[in-house]
């Protein structure tokens, strides 16, 4: 099979999300800046996903994070936002090649004209032994170390699966990141009293009654599976921001694009729109939806994927959607 390059697919994800004056409303100014950085983290490499990253209230910008697979030995991605990442790469290769569960990624934060170093992602999924290696190969012992002593904290429904470095962005905390598994999500929304044990385990105290309530019903409305974030200090304690993600995933443009207009994609966001942490720009997420079939047998594909709500010492801040942007083979779609 003949594989597209990587610069096209990527050009043809990018206009279809800014195409019919979204790039105005969503994006801002900062939408030709990210097409331009991301353009050499994707060249000559074998599909990676792209996830755009945008807000649903406020300013626009768009953030996008590139997410690998597979890579070819001897890979180089010697860029201004990804500096001195060669034996990060040789890593990553080496252990993907055992563990395919694993992934890296680089996030690019193009908000001001002065793009930043990139931020670190490392997907490890269950392999907890793998994050003190990956973390000595890029000098962040340190975080690792954090990463494994909040695992110990967390309950056994409250999966530690991946973390971020934000290396561009001076004073922003370690990010730790999991999964609540459906059995859970239940005991939390059925007992205040069972989520404020957990979060207590955890560590993390810039709750209230208002809050609580908010996660439960935020729980209750999620479809899917949930995904959480926490910010970690060097000195172990959790930062007073939380982040959920809920899923809103539709199998393809036209499922999602439907979900949008009157389905539970549309029901969640017009939940959230009663937060007040999302306007109507929203509704163009469905319009951005698509898959386009190439004569190689393989589809580029944008789908909405999941929307963040965020709160801070608990008061909720405007939510973000992510949308995933990726090559994928007709028959797995």
């Amino acid at each position: 099979m003949d594989i597209f390059p990587n610069e096209l697919t990527s050009s043809m994800i990018f206009l279809q999300a800014a195409d019919n004056g979204r790039k105005e409303i969503l994006f801002g100014d900062s939408f030709d800046r990210a097409c331009e950085a991301v353009i050499p983290l994707v060249k000559d490499l074998p599909a990676p996903s792209m996830y755009l990253e945008f807000p649903l209230l406020g300013d626009p910008f768009l953030d996008v994070t590139i997410m690998y697979g597979d890579m070819p030995r001897g890979t180089v991605l010697d860029t201004p936002y990804t500096p001195n990442t060669a034996g990060m790469l040789d890593w990553y290769i080496r252990t993907r090649e055992k563990q395919k569960e694993v992934n890296i990624g680089f996030e690019i934060d193009t908000k001001i004209p002065d793009i930043a170093l990139s931020s670190i992602h490392l997907q490890f999924q269950s392999h907890l032994d793998l994050v003190m290696p990956f973390c000595e190969v890029i000098g962040e012992e340190q975080n690792g170390r954090l990463c494994l002593d909040v695992q110990k904290r967390l309950p056994e429904d409250w999966q530690l699966a991946a973390f971020g470095l934000f290396r561009g962005r001076p004073g922003v905390p370690f990010r730790v990141a999991g999964y609540v598994t459906e059995s859970e999500k239940k005991k939390c929304i059925e007992s205040a009293d069972h989520l404020v044990g957990v979060l207590d385990k955890i560590g993390f105290t810039a709750y209230d009654d208002k809050m609580l309530s908010e996660i439960s019903a935020l729980f209750r409305i999620a479809p899917m599976s949930i995904d959480y974030q926490f910010d970690v200090y060097p000195d172990g304690s959790i930062g007073d921001s939380l982040m959920i993600d809920i899923s809103i995933r539709g199998e393809n443009g036209s499922q999602s694009s439907q979900s949008f207009k009157n389905g539970r994609d549309a029901e969640i966001m017009h939940f959230l729109e009663g937060w007040n942490i999302v306007d109507d720009r929203w509704k163009l997420c469905g319009d951005m939806a698509f898959a386009k079939y190439l004569p190689t047998g393989q589809a580029v594909v944008l789908l909405p994927q999941w929307v963040k709500v965020r709160w801070k010492n608990k008061i909720l801040h405007p939510a973000k959607m992510y949308c995933q942007g990726c090559t994928k083979v007709i028959n797995t779609i």
